[in-house]
Formats: structure tokens, C-alpha cells, sequence
């Protein structure tokens, strides 16, 4: 009578779990089929195992009643923790997880006849077969999904809710465990019913959470947008929504003269191309619209978060034109871009202005070493014009004006050095200053004319007159190409040095001073 009365009382609990599921607004579509497939299961099993006891040694049918009862009993028993685990597993995860079920259902189906999970004796009482262990592993497998989806589901919400979840956890195993080792301790069902009732009570819980925590998301950016918004005031030119799969835009926010050009009711592509006929110089406008090509955009973004492109305007100012990533589908592939252009133009001179000082010397006012050797490298990687020269000089007197007039003059050396190198050759090239007292020069001129640029800076070095300073002294060394057409151009600019120091020895030598210490 007793486990008649259980029997009962689970099942009307039963019916009591399938109303709140019922009445519970918060669960969505999804894990209320979930539910109610597995309060169906349950009641299944209940039946099943009630069946068994009452009709164990009884020979009603031949013992086909019980073998059905025993089956339906053995065939659905590890489908419940599948089904539990089922509302917080996603369905890649769930079809993996349904693999120890149809093992099982197949196992049993195939024991049936042979009675290899269990089988009925003479006097039709059941006992458990050959196979009963692997019965049992498939149960321990369902089990094991059970605690991991479980204790997983926990550890990415409040560390409050871990606790329980893990009592949860263990007041299940516990249960199925007392069955699995004494057949006449029947709490199985018992653990199963009250585990998914307190699993209900919490993933309504979590449910709450979630939607408190959408709500401050929410809140968070809908600022954040205002923040961006108000960060692109002064750059900002228009920003579009543009839904792939439905090939709609959507204007956030754009300047009159981007609003005027778009026909919301036109495709996609046509607006595009009324964008680029409208913002785009001619110069961009054929890579503008490759850029922007419509029926490429989805495979171009699929492998990149962003793309963008820069392009100058009809006013001829810098703009950038960005794709973004906002949404993506199932399978990876951009769903939802956000199109936006800005003004580039700061950013453009301001680079310009970095790029600048990056190859300029600060004292001369003239390219420094990096530009040079940028300059030689681009030159060799195209044809060498037959023209070309290259000038190594060197300010003589450095060391003795220093240790005589001090530093600041020897500064005013440089700079003055400097100047007149850049007077007499920028007609003709580009002035450097390697460092040091060395400086160099990118002729592209014929001998005649190295030889009146030459003859100029010797005369502007002797007339300059500054300060402490009243003249300046350099020795020259020039290689020419059209000499030396076999030569790279690191060579010939080895050649045009070693002709600089023979110039530096001959004017030591004509002062009977010793070079290096001067």
C-alpha cells in the first residue's frame, strides 16, 4: 500500500509540475516543450516501474505486460536527465547528447528477445541480464551530461547560485545511485521529479537575472551609443544600418547632403553608387565602387571585422568610408553592417606633418639619414635615370670650432653648412644631412651643371658670415652614374665617399694640419 500511495502522490506531483510550467510566463517556447516532454517521460516512467513491481511473479499475458513495462522503464529512465540537461544545452549540444539514448534504445530493443538487459524466470519474476552493466554505463554516461550541463550552466551566473546547483547535482546522483545498487529502494523517480522541480525554480531565477542584466546592458549602450555619437561630432559625415538579408538601409544619422542623395525606396546597390556619384572625386570614384560592391561585401567581411577605405571628397578634403560587423548569423557570416563615413582631413595632415618631421634633420632644416637611404632604395628598385648623382660632403673644422668657440658655434656651423647646401643643389635634387658634421646630395643633372652648382656652394660657404662663424669649409666628393653604369647605387654612393675624404686630405694637407684633430 505504501508504494502504491508513493506511486500516487508522485504522479499527482506530476500534474502540479506540468501546471506551474503552464502557468510560468517567463520560460520561453523552447524549455516549456522541454518540460512538459519531460514530465510526459516521467509519468512514463512511474507508470512503468509501478507496473513492474505490481505485475512481478504474475503470470498475467505470459509476462508480456511486465516485459513491456520493464522496457518502457529501461528505455526512457536515462532520457530523463537528457531532458533535464535539455533546457540548458544548445541544440548543437543537445543532438550529441542524445547519442547514449539511442544507444540504449537500441540495446534494449535488441535485448528484448534474448533478455540481455533482463528476463523473466519460470515464474515470471524479472531479474537483470548479461547486458545489465552496459545498461547501466549508458545511464552513467546520461548522468554525467546531467552534472556537467548543470554544474557548466552554474559557473556562468552568480557564485550565490553554484552551491545549490551542486547540491542539485549530487541530490540526483544520490538517488539514482540507492536504486542502482539495491532494486528495492525505489527513490529514483522521486530524485528526478524534486531535481527538475528546484532545476524550474532556478532557471526561473536566472531567467529574472537576465533580463535585469539586459535592461542594464541596455541602458549601458544606449550611452555608450551616445558617447560614439558625440566622439564623431566633429568628424562625422553619416552612418547607415544595412541589413543583408533583407538588403534594407537605414539611415542613424547623416549630413543634408548624404540624406538628399539616398532613395530609401531603391536598392541597396543603387543607393550605394548614388553615394559615390555624390561624395566621391572622380580620382576614387572607380575604387569606391569596387569597395562598395554589394554583391562582394558579405565574402569580404566574412574574413575581417572591418574594412575601410580612403578616398577624397568633390571638395577635395580625406574621408574614410568603414564597414562594421554588428551582427552576425548562425553560421558566421555577416548579418547587419553599419556603413560610415568620416572626416579624415586632421588626421591626414596631421600624419603628413609626423611623416615630415620623421625624415627631417631639426638643426638643418634639410632630409635626414633615413630619407636618404629611402630614397636610394626606391631609386634602385626602378630604373636608374642615366643622369643621376650622388654628393657625399663633409664640414671641415668641426672639432676645432667646437673645442674653440664652443658647441653653439659649432651648431651654427651645421645649420649654415646646411643652408647653403640646400641653396645650391635644391634646383637640381634633394639636400640631406647623414648626421654628424656629413651631409649628401640626389642630383639628377649632367656634369656640366654638378660642376655651376658646385662652383655656387663653394662661394655661398665662403661669403656666409653669422656670428662667431665667417665662413664655412666642405670637402666634396660627387660619383656620377653615367661613369659607373655597372655600379649599384650603394656603391656608387661608397664611390662619391671615398672622393669626399681625398677632397678632406687635400685640405688638411694644404693647412699642414693634422685631420683628426681637427
Amino acid at each position: 500500500m505504501l508504494y502504491n500511495a508513493t506511486t500516487f502522490i508522485l504522479l499527482f506531483a506530476l500534474v502540479i509540475f506540468a501546471t506551474l510550467i503552464h502557468e510560468n510566463n517567463q520560460l520561453p517556447r523552447r524549455n516549456k516543450s522541454i518540460f512538459y516532454t519531460l514530465t510526459a517521460v516521467l509519468a512514463v516512467v512511474i507508470i512503468s516501474e509501478w507496473a513492474g513491481v505490481q505485475l512481478s511473479g504474475n503470470p498475467i499475458a505470459n509476462g508480456a505486460l511486465l516485459c513491456a513495462a520493464k522496457f518502457a522503464d529501461y528505455t526512457l529512465t536515462p532520457t530523463v536527465a537528457i531532458l533535464i540537461a535539455a533546457n540548458i544545452l544548445s541544440d548543437r549540444q543537445l543532438k550529441l547528447a542524445l547519442i547514449p539514448i539511442v544507444l540504449n534504445v537500441a540495446l534494449q530493443i535488441v535485448s528484448l528477445p534474448f533478455g540481455l538487459t533482463f528476463y523473466l524466470d519460470g515464474g515470471f519474476y524479472y531479474h537483470h541480464g548479461p547486458l545489465y552493466v552496459l545498461y547501466l554505463a549508458l545511464v552513467a554516461v546520461s548522468l554525467g551530461i546531467f552534472v556537467a550541463a548543470l554544474l557548466s550552466f552554474g559557473s556562468k551566473r552568480a557564485h550565490k547560485n553554484r552551491l545549490s546547483l551542486i547540491l542539485i547535482t549530487f541530490f540526483v546522483i544520490t538517488g539514482t545511485l540507492l536504486q542502482a545498487i539495491d532494486s528495492q529502494m525505489r527513490v529514483t523517480n522521486l530524485t528526478l521529479i524534486l531535481g527538475t522541480a528546484l532545476l524550474l525554480v532556478h532557471y526561473t531565477e536566472f531567467l529574472q537575472q537576465d533580463t535585469s542584466s539586459a535592461l542594464v546592458e541596455t541602458s549601458s549602450e544606449n550611452a555608450l551609443h551616445q558617447r560614439i555619437i558625440t566622439s564623431f561630432s566633429e568628424s562625422f559625415i553619416a552612418a547607415l544600418f544595412i541589413d543583408l538579408p533583407t538588403e534594407k538601409l537605414v539611415i542613424v544619422s547623416a549630413t543634408p547632403k548624404v540624406r538628399s542623395c539616398l532613395n530609401h525606396k531603391g536598392p541597396i546597390p543603387q543607393q550605394l553608387r548614388s553615394l559615390v556619384t555624390t561624395l566621391v572625386s572622380e580620382n576614387y570614384q572607380e575604387q569606391m565602387l569596387h569597395f562598395m560592391n554589394f554583391e562582394t561585401l558579405a565574402q569580404r567581411m566574412k574574413a575581417h571585422s572591418n574594412i575601410s577605405f580612403e578616398f577624397t571628397s568633390k571638395e577635395g578634403l580625406w574621408r574614410r568610408a568603414s564597414f562594421n560587423i554588428v551582427d552576425e548569423d548562425g553560421n558566421g557570416q555577416p548579418d547587419t553592417l553599419l556603413l560610415t563615413f568620416t572626416d579624415i582631413q586632421e588626421e591626414k595632415l596631421y600624419a603628413a606633418e609626423l611623416r615630415a618631421i620623421s625624415v627631417t634633420d631639426a638643426l638643418t632644416g634639410l632630409l635626414n639619414q633615413r630619407a636618404y637611404f629611402q630614397n636610394l632604395l626606391a631609386l634602385s628598385e626602378s630604373e636608374v635615370p642615366d643622369n643621376l648623382a650622388i654628393v657625399i660632403m663633409d664640414v671641415n673644422d668641426l672639432k676645432h670650432t667646437n673645442d674653440t668657440l664652443g658647441h653653439e658655434a659649432g651648431d651654427l656651423l651645421l645649420a649654415g653648412a646646411g643652408s647653403c647646401v640646400k641653396a645650391a643643389f635644391e634646383s637640381l635634387g634633394h639636400s640631406y644631412r647623414l648626421g654628424g658634421d656629413e651631409f649628401a646630395a640626389i642630383l639628377q643633372c649632367t656634369h656640366e651643371e654638378y660642376e655651376q652648382a658646385a662652383h655656387q656652394l663653394k662661394q655661398r660657404c665662403a661669403a656666409f658670415n653669422k656670428g662667431p662663424i665667417t665662413h664655412v669649409s666642405l670637402a666634396i666628393g660627387v660619383a656620377f652614374f653615367s661613369d659607373e653604369p655597372e655600379m649599384s647605387l650603394d656603391q656608387l654612393s661608397k664611390r662619391a665617399d671615398l672622393a669626399m675624404y681625398e677632397d678632406k686630405r687635400r685640405y688638411y694637407e694644404s693647412l699642414g694640419r693634422d685631420r683628426r684633430r681637427s
